[in-house]
């Protein structure tokens, strides 16, 4: 089997270092502070498309606004997060044999630089977003790790994800899904999206992802 695992919300709990990275974002651009509870609404889908949609932030001022994201969270926020409980023991018993990778909507060297920093290093590629936003959406990152890795049966993969994007993106790729609920996105987000399957906790996607044949 292959699986795809989303990072935030998913192989770790990114609030704290993401939401410092908007508020440091909306001081330095005299934006209107917004309250955590909204913020965690955002955490996941692609950062440009949040800015734009969210707080109408189009072409220089949403470059500006991803530039002082990225600032904070290259400096401070990415180590501002921890690994959920189980997920390293879950991706080593994995690996013994299967193939692992990271999609992740986040940009790609600090996704790499994450998974390094926590030790995290089961995964045969770790496929992320540019930071010229060429490839955000999570249909292509995926489409960008299925082919690093060669894939030839779809039926094969699962994409593993807490957000409307990890579950929208593995249908649009043709990819079976399994969405959780320990992270950023609901049950009834996932249910709505159609969710191949749904998980409440890591040790009940290890039991799942044993049962997969």
């Amino acid at each position: 089997m292959i699986y795809l695992f989303d990072l935030d919300g998913t192989l770790t709990n990114s609030e704290e270092g993401i939401l410092k990275a908007f508020h440091y974002t909306f001081e330095k651009m005299g934006i209107e502070d917004v309250s955590d509870n909204i913020l965690r609404n955002y955490i996941g889908p692609p950062l440009d498309e949040t800015f734009r949609r969210e707080f109408n932030l189009y072409n220089d001022e949403n470059d500006k606004a991803m530039h002082f994201f990225r600032e904070y969270y290259k400096e401070k926020g990415k180590y501002e997060n921890i690994p959920y409980a189980g997920i390293k023991e879950l991706l080593e018993n994995l690996s013994k044999k299967n193939t692992l990778a990271v999609a992740t909507s986040k940009v790609e060297d600090q996704s790499i630089d994450i998974i390094e920093y926590f030790k995290l290093d089961y995964f045969t590629k770790i496929a992320g977003a540019t930071k010229d936003s060429s490839r955000t959406k999570k249909y292509d990152i995926i489409e960008y790790a299925l082919k690093s890795l060669k894939v030839e049966d779809r039926s094969k993969v699962y994409m593993i994800g807490d957000r409307f994007t990890d579950i929208n993106g593995a249908r649009r790729a043709g990819i079976n899904s399994i969405g959780v609920l320990w992270g950023f996105g609901s049950r009834e987000e996932l249910e709505d999206c159609k969710a191949d399957y749904i998980v409440e906790t890591v040790s009940e996607l290890q039991e799942l992802l044993i049962s997969l044949k």
